[in-house]
């Protein structure tokens, strides 16, 4: 799209992870035995466009989670989190059971939706007990880096 000016706000591919963030997540993941898997779709901030804001998706398709996904953290800015059924005949319904932990509270979660957490409020982990169908996840800030306060991963 070479000459259009705008064609640069056009997202198509994941902003690769870091080596280290890699290592990270997969360490983690494995001393908590994990077994969701899970497909990262797409990613966006600063790094890639210029002012943009955060966001990120991925597509989760197998596997539970007893132990919880995310560690508790903070953020210097407000985040969105959304939680996506893939039923096509009933999108509303996540076919899944999470539990979202948000300010000291967990909050069982079993309809998609959208989570509003304000800056500085500590959320997660996400617990996903049972999972029947696979999961569209994203979250977004308007931070322009995704950064995370007070987790053993803090950034990619």
């Amino acid at each position: 799209m070479a000459g259009l000016k705008y064609s640069k706000y056009i997202i198509s591919t994941a902003r690769p992870l870091s080596p280290e963030f890699q290592a990270k997540a997969e360490a983690d993941r494995k001393s908590r035995k994990l077994t969701i898997e899970s497909t990262h779709l797409m990613s966006v901030d600063d790094d890639i466009v210029e002012g943009f804001f955060y966001v990120d998706c991925s597509w989760i398709w197998s596997g539970s989670a007893e132990e919880p996904i995310e560690e508790p953290h903070t953020h210097d800015f407000d985040e969105i989190i959304g939680f996506f059924g893939t039923d096509i005949n009933h999108p509303e319904e996540l076919n899944a059971e999470l539990s979202f932990y948000i300010g000291g509270e967990t909050i069982p979660v079993t309809k998609s939706c959208l989570v509003y957490v304000p800056r500085d409020v500590e959320h997660s982990p996400i617990l996903v007990p049972k999972m029947d169908r696979s999961i569209i996840h994203f979250s977004g800030g308007n931070g322009g880096d995704y950064v995370r306060k007070g987790s053993v991963i803090e950034d990619y």
